[in-house]
């Protein structure tokens, strides 16, 4: 059974002269560019599908941008919020203390004037 594929094979695969002329017609091809009918797509529809690609590729650059945009100004507002948080804290500590004095202030008062 492997004899049989192996001389099958061997057939099938067995070198075969082109046929008479093909060389000829292959450089008349090139040098008159008759080349240009073997593209799969015309040029026309070549065109589109570049300005497809082109108006793609500004989507994509438009789109990344306004994320990257959006991404600074959510990281600007949680540093503005950590900034406000701390002043509050600073201020909640400053107002307490006073308060504080203030109280001590009016016991001393209230004691001298006893």
């Amino acid at each position: 059974m492997n004899d049989e594929f192996e001389q099958q094979l061997k057939k099938d695969l067995e070198r075969v002269a082109a046929p008479d002329g093909f060389a000829d017609r292959v450089m008349r091809r090139v040098q008159t560019g008759e080349s240009a009918r073997l593209h799969i797509m015309p040029r026309r529809m070549l065109h589109v599908w570049q300005a497809v690609a082109a108006v793609a590729l500004i989507g994509v650059l438009l789109g990344s941008g306004l994320a990257v945009r959006q991404r600074q100004e959510r990281q600007r507002a949680e540093v503005l919020q950590r900034q406000f948080d701390l002043a509050m804290q600073i201020t909640q500590r400053t107002l307490s203390g006073v308060g504080q004095r203030i109280s001590e202030a009016g016991v001393k008062q209230d004691g001298e004037e006893q």
